[in-house]
This record gives C-alpha cells, sequence and structure tokens, in this order.
C-alpha cells in the first residue's frame, strides 16, 4: 500500500510532497543546514487519522485527486509509475513510503520515529551504485531491476484512461509507446487506449494463434480486439441485478461498411496513369456495384452486398498475396491482380459467378485452398438464420442474449481458418459491430470494465494488493452517470476482484464524483501562478466535501478559479452588454424589457429589472416621482452643458 510520495523533479513537480492515503498524514521538512552535498535531507513526520472507510472492505484506500486546470494532476500518476515501474538507475528523484518501507536514496538522510506507525529504511542502492562494475553479475542475472520487484512484491499495478494521449504515442510500425519498455511487465497492466493498441498489434505479429488484419492499420486492428473484449464480458461477466448494462444493450447491430470500396478508389489515379488496358478503377468498381445491386438472380439486397463486399475481400486478399511473394522483376502486384480478374470474370453476370470464377485463378486460392463454398455457407449463416434479423440491404442484428450466434458470427468474419496463410489471418473486415442502445460516455464505462475483465483472465491475481491509477474515468459520462460512477466502479471492482486488497488514486474535473469522497479522502493541487508549479493546498481538507452540495463544490476555486464562471462566457458577455444598454438608454423600455426576460437566474434577473426602472421610471401619476425625475434631467443637462463649455474653451485655445 502506498502512503506517501517525496518527488524532488518530476515535469512541474518539485520538492513537493503527496499524501496518498486518507488514514495517515506526513510532512517533510527539508534540512535548512546540509550535512551531505547532494540527494535528500530532512525529517519525515506522520499523524495517524481518525478515518471511516466508506468503500466496501476489500477496497483498503481510495484518494480522488482534483485541482486547477494544469496543475499536475496526471504528472503525479505519470511520476508513480515513473518511480515504481521504471528501472532503479533511471527517473528515481525522490522517496516513497509504503506501509512497510521508507525507501530513499542511498546518499540522502531522513529522519522518522513513530511507534504506532514503524517503518523500515530502504537504501535503492541502485540509484547510486548500479552502474558499477561490481554490480553487473547481480545486474545481468536476478537482481531486481524496479522498485515493485524489491519492495511491492505482492503488488499489481493498474493504468487506466479513456483518452488517447498523444504525449505518449510514438512509430512503432504506425503506432507505439513510451511505455512501451514495461508494458507487458507482469506487475504493470496498462489499460490505456495507446497501449492496448499496442499490445494488440503485437499479440498478432508475435502470437502465431492470434489473427491479424493484413495490410490494414493497426487501429482497424485495436477495433477487433476491443469489440472482443465487449463481447466477452457482456457475456461472461456476472454480477448483481442493478448493474449498468444489465438490460441496457438488447442487440446487437452487423452493418456492411464501405471499407473496401474505398480502399480501392485510393488507387484510382495510379491505375489510370500507369496502365492504358485496364483504365480506372472505376471500371471495376462500377461492374461489381451493377452485378451485385441487380435483383434479377434471385439475390436479396443483403445477399447482393454481402457477395459485392466478399468480392473485393478476394481482391485484395489477392493482391496483399502478390504484393507479400515478391513477383519478378517488371510485374506489378495491383495490375497482375485486376488483369486476372477481368480475364476470370469475362462473360459472367451475377455476383456469385463473378466472385466463383475469379477464386479459381488467384494464386491466394491455390496458397489457401479456399472457394466458393466457403463465402457461401457465411452467407447462408447469415440469410437463412432465423435468429438474424435483416433491417436494411446493408444491416442485420440479433438479440444480444444469442451468445453462440453472435460468436460464431465474429468467428466467421474475424478468425476464419480458411483465411489464414502463414499464421496470419486475411481478414473479411467490412462488417461493423454496433451496440445498440449505448451513448458514447457509457461506451467509455464498458472499455473500462471490459478491459479490467481481460486482464484478469490472463494475469495471477492470487494474494495480490491492487493499486490502481485511474485518469479521469468518467469523462464522456452524462452527469447522472456520473452521481452512480463511483459507487458502479467500487461494485464492479469488488466483485471482480473479491479477494484481492485494492487501493485507488482517481483524478477527475468532476465536482459530482468529488461529492463521494470525505476530506481526507482528497488531494488538492493548485499551480504557482508566477513559477506554474504544482503545489499541495492542505488548507482545503477542511472543507467538508463528501455528500456536499453541487453546486457549491463547482464553484471551489480547484474547479472555476473565476467565481463568476458559474455561467458561459457568451451569457456573461450578454449581460454586460445589457447592463451598459440600460445605462446608455438607446434602446425603448420594451426592447430592453424583453432582453432580460432570456436570462434564467433570478436573481441577477431581479437585479437587472431593478436597474431598468431606476434608468426608465415609470411615474403612474405620482408628481413626487415626476418632479424628482425632471430634477435628475437637469443635472444631467446642467453638466453636459459643462463638459461642451470646456470642449470649446480647449478648442479655441489651440
Amino acid at each position: 500500500m502506498l502512503l506517501y510520495i517525496w518527488i524532488n523533479n518530476f515535469r512541474n513537480i518539485s520538492r513537493t510532497g503527496f499524501n496518498l492515503s486518507s488514514r495517515y498524514n506526513f510532512t517533510f521538512e527539508e534540512s535548512t543546514k546540509r550535512t551531505i552535498s547532494n540527494g535528500i535531507e530532512g525529517e519525515l513526520k506522520c499523524q495517524i487519522l481518525d478515518s471511516v472507510n466508506i468503500f466496501p472492505d476489500n477496497i483498503i484506500d481510495f484518494k480522488v485527486i482534483i485541482g486547477e486546470n494544469g496543475a499536475g494532476k496526471t504528472s503525479l500518476l505519470d511520476a508513480l509509475i515513473n518511480n515504481l515501474m521504471t528501472e532503479h538507475n533511471r527517473n528515481f528523484d525522490g522517496f516513497i513510503v509504503t506501509d512497510k518501507f521508507i525507501i530513499f536514496r542511498d546518499n540522502s538522510k531522513i529522519k522518522y520515529n513513530n511507534d504506532k506507525l514503524k517503518l523500515d529504511f530502504v537504501a535503492d542502492i541502485d540509484v547510486v551504485n548500479y552502474e558499477l562494475p561490481k554490480y553487473k553479475e547481480k545486474r545481468d542475472k536476478d537482481y531486481p531491476t524496479r522498485l515493485v520487484e524489491s519492495y511491492l512484491k505482492n503488488n499489481l499495478v493498474f493504468y487506466y484512461s479513456p483518452l488517447l494521449n498523444f504525449d505518449k504515442v510514438i512509430d512503432f510500425e504506425g503506432v507505439g509507446g513510451m511505455n512501451d519498455a514495461f508494458e507487458y511487465y507482469e506487475k504493470y497492466i496498462n489499460l490505456s487506449i495507446e497501449n492496448q493498441i499496442i499490445r494488440d498489434y503485437k499479440n498478432n505479429i508475435n502470437q502465431p494463434n492470434q489473427y491479424r488484419l493484413n495490410g490494414v492499420s493497426e487501429l482497424l486492428n485495436f477495433k477487433i480486439f476491443e469489440t472482443k473484449r465487449y463481447l466477452d464480458f457482456l457475456f461472461n461477466f456476472q454480477v448483481g441485478d442493478d448493474f449498468i448494462f444489465n438490460n441496457k444493450i438488447e442487440k446487437i447491430r452487423f452493418r456492411i461498411n464501405t471499407f473496401y470500396d474505398m480502399y480501392w478508389e485510393t488507387i484510382d489515379d495510379f491505375l489510370k496513369t500507369d496502365n492504358q488496358t485496364l483504365g480506372s478503377i472505376k471500371k471495376v468498381t462500377s461492374f461489381i456495384n451493377e452485378k451485385a445491386k441487380s435483383n434479377n438472380y434471385g439475390f436479396t439486397d443483403l445477399k447482393s452486398n454481402l457477395y459485392r463486399e466478399f468480392i473485393y475481400c478476394v481482391l485484395k486478399f489477392e493482391y496483399d498475396y502478390r504484393w507479400s511473394i515478391k513477383n519478378t522483376a517488371g510485374s506489378n502486384a495491383l495490375i497482375d491482380t485486376l488483369n486476372t480478374f477481368i480475364e476470370a470474370t469475362k462473360g459472367k453476370r451475377t455476383p456469385h459467378t463473378i466472385l466463383e470464377s475469379f477464386l479459381k485463378e488467384t494464386l491466394f486460392n491455390k496458397k489457401t485452398k479456399i472457394n466458393i463454398k466457403i463465402f457461401e455457407d457465411i452467407i447462408k449463416f447469415i440469410t437463412d438464420n432465423a435468429k438474424i434479423k435483416t433491417l436494411y440491404e446493408d444491416c442485420f442484428e440479433i438479440e444480444v442474449s444469442e451468445v453462440e450466434t453472435i460468436n460464431e458470427l465474429f468467428r466467421l468474419f474475424y478468425e476464419n481458418e480458411n483465411f489464414k496463410t502463414e499464421h496470419k489471418y486475411y481478414l473479411c473486415n467490412f462488417i461493423l459491430i454496433e451496440f445498440d442502445g449505448l451513448s458514447n460516455g457509457e461506451k467509455n464505462l464498458l472499455a473500462l470494465f471490459s478491459r479490467f475483465y481481460s486482464s484478469s483472465k490472463y494475469y495471477n491475481f492470487k494474494n495480490k494488493e491492487l493499486i490502481l491509477l485511474l485518469d479521469e474515468p468518467e469523462v464522456g459520462l452524462h452527469p447522472q452517470w456520473q452521481t452512480e460512477f463511483i459507487s458502479i466502479l467500487t461494485s464492479f471492482l469488488t466483485t471482480l476482484f473479491p479477494a484481492n486488497k485494492i487501493q485507488i488514486l482517481l483524478t477527475t474535473h468532476s465536482p459530482i464524483l468529488l461529492s463521494d469522497f470525505p476530506p481526507n479522502h482528497v488531494i488538492y493541487l493548485k499551480k504557482d501562478g508566477e513559477t506554474g508549479r504544482c503545489q499541495v493546498d492542505n488548507m482545503q481538507n477542511s472543507n467538508s466535501t463528501f455528500a456536499a452540495n453541487i453546486h457549491s463544490l463547482y464553484s471551489n476555486a480547484f474547479f472555476l478559479r473565476d467565481k463568476g464562471a458559474a455561467m458561459g462566457d457568451v451569457a456573461r458577455g450578454y449581460i454586460n452588454k445589457l447592463i451598459k444598454d440600460i445605462k446608455r438608454k438607446e434602446k425603448s423600455k420594451g426592447e430592453l424589457a424583453a432582453l432580460i426576460e432570456l436570462i434564467g437566474e433570478p436573481l441577477i434577473k431581479n437585479q437587472l429589472k431593478n436597474l431598468l426602472d431606476e434608468n426608465y421610471p415609470s411615474f403612474h401619476g405620482n408628481i413626487k416621482n415626476i418632479d424628482q425625475y425632471i430634477e435628475s434631467l437637469e443635472n444631467t443637462l446642467l453638466e453636459a452643458k459643462k463638459i461642451k463649455a470646456n470642449l470649446n474653451e480647449n478648442s479655441n485655445e489651440n
């Protein structure tokens, strides 16, 4: 369990300590008189807090991190990951306190004395000495290279973020990650989007029993893996009757996309300029489309569209295969593929006969023994299945309860052994799988739960304590879902990991989430106005957050620095302009009154009405009011005459 971290220098964090537990409050006072030339020197003090656990029993601690925009919430999580997961001799500049150890640099001097919480001092020996020759043998064999290996042996660290972080993406045949060095590390499970993309792609390369998309992007590959995780979670995870996705998804929808149309049209210009006999690829696509859309041969619209996409699929199979085997000098894989297609399909009139004739002539067929029956069986499975309902010519759907049918469809399109060569699946990737009834925010929740569920099947969690680092997991959620999120999350985690102790650190921008946490469960961060450095505001811990009014929390400076920012800039500008218009008296009272009625906040509306009455008084036969108004106008006239006289005098002098 992590209790405290002192960070000397990381991004915008400098010489700052963070209490990671709701049960203890640590403070570190740096020495003013140093006795060592470098490193950390000072006294660490600990106060044990009266803490009430409002969460399920196996969630031993749950802290939320909030702060001003750019204060350093994500940087704090990244600092923890870097200090815990990277090798000792890199990036460890500070010290970490666990429930057993104070882990510090071996040239540092830290005083600590507390009988109620006894901790062992551990010098991370490798920080200074790891590169020395005498440690080479240990380093090359069995010396632990990460803090979690040395001092948190029974812990697993999770990281999750619903946002794609481009700061962590570098080139890796299209996509890669800075955390790539330990993305497969057994004690660190990175469930971020960028890392899932890398992991899914590498699974295809390194594991022959995995499928992969051939010749298309890693993002498309990620889409298939992510969809499979969704289905696996929805079909197999058992939780209470009130769980968010129970009865939420009634049907799974399968839609034909235009992937192959777009794929072939991208080479249109190339064909027009490089091969006069073929002309434009549009001649080929229009030929296929014309026959596929024809109903003169007894085909339904959906069946015709499926045949059309299979024709494109085989065209791409053949092109990819010819490219991969490196044709003889002077040949062109693309032109050879289309020449074969045109020659093989002369005189063929139906999508079925076009596909059958072309298959017989492909090199891909001779390698894989793929034949027309494979495609016929897939189409028959879809169009003749009573459990599959055709919606449109390009769309069909299945009740989510029909698990076997959905899994079989997924296998036919994405894991079909008939489309396999040299351990790679040449996927028929023209089917989009849609989860009917889910908003984007709910899909984010589905991604969160399905990735955790998937990881639980591949890692050993027995007797492990789990540390979860969640970076703004509520992004995209409707406010109603935000009110339920912490409850849903804790219910899910305790069901998935019932025998594990769990510590959670969560960053958020949501005051709704904050209202589920008592003050000692909150870390407040602010940004120094001059240096931009991250600071911890301990004074805020006296503020009551648990079950607090959402509007009061929202107006806290940690969410809105400008107290008047509880409304948008457009609305604020409208009100300011309206005040000026009232004082200028250039519009009629009726016109201004109508503009005031647009404002929803009663207090502001009433103040504007009072201001309007002051500047546009209603007399209703009251002589006293009339006299006062005349006097006010006369005084204004006198002031105007004085100003005019001064202007004339200055003008004459010039």
